[in-house]
């Protein structure tokens, strides 16, 4: 069973991929892609920065 640490490791790494994904040419460029991304990074928020 993976520990709570390594849960929120991951869950971190997923926002700041998110965030990195968020400043590429293609992807701000796609309001699609820039909404489903959004919402994505708003979910993972609150427990990002609860756990710094």
């Amino acid at each position: 069973m993976k520990s709570l640490l390594d849960k929120l490791k991951k869950i971190e790494d997923r926002y700041n991929n998110i965030l990195k994904k968020l400043k590429r040419p293609d992807v701000t460029k796609d309001p699609v892609k820039i909404k489903k991304y959004s919402q994505e990074i708003s979910q993972l928020e609150d427990t990002v920065k609860a756990a710094q």
